[in-house]
C-alpha cells in the first residue's frame, strides 16, 4: 500500500486529459477558494509535464452539491474546527493524565469526526488548455 501512495505523489489525480486539447479538473472541496486554487494549481502541473509554459482556463464552475443549507454547512464547518483546535489547545495545555487532557481529546476528536462527517459539499469544475 506504502509503494501505491508513493507513486501518486505528484500526480494529477483530477485531470481529466482530452484529445482534442481542452481538459478538465473534477474535484470536491469543503472551501470554495482552497478548491479553486487546487484545480489551477493541478492544471499548471499537467501543462508543465507536458512541456507547456502556460495554461489558459477556458471557464470554471464553483457548485455547493450537498442537501444540508449552504450556510449551515459552513457554520458546522467552522464549529467542527474551532472544537478540534480548542481540544488540542486544551489537551496541550493540560498536565500529561488530567481531566483536562482527556477532555481536550475528546473534544479534538468530536471536532475531527464532525469534520470528516459533513464532507466535501463543494465540486469545482474547471475546463482549461496548454499552450
Amino acid at each position: 500500500m506504502l509503494l501505491f501512495w508513493m507513486s501518486m505523489i505528484g500526480c494529477m489525480p483530477n485531470v481529466l486529459p482530452s484529445a482534442d486539447g481542452v481538459h478538465s479538473v473534477v474535484l470536491m472541496t469543503d472551501n470554495k477558494q482552497d478548491g479553486t486554487f487546487y484545480a489551477k494549481n493541478q492544471a499548471k502541473r499537467y501543462c508543465k509535464r507536458k512541456e507547456k509554459k502556460n495554461y489558459f482556463v477556458e471557464d470554471q464552475t464553483v457548485s455547493y452539491v450537498c442537501e444540508m443549507d449552504e450556510a449551515k454547512y459552513i457554520r458546522a464547518k467552522k464549529a467542527a474546527a474551532a472544537a478540534e483546535m480548542a481540544g488540542v489547545a486544551t489537551s496541550t495545555a493540560s498536565s500529561e493524565d488530567s481531566n483536562g487532557e482527556l477532555v481536550g481529546d475528546i473534544l479534538a476528536s468530536a471536532g475531527a469526526i464532525t469534520d470528516a462527517t459533513l464532507g466535501d459539499c463543494y465540486e469545482v469544475k474547471m475546463h482549461f488548455v496548454c499552450k
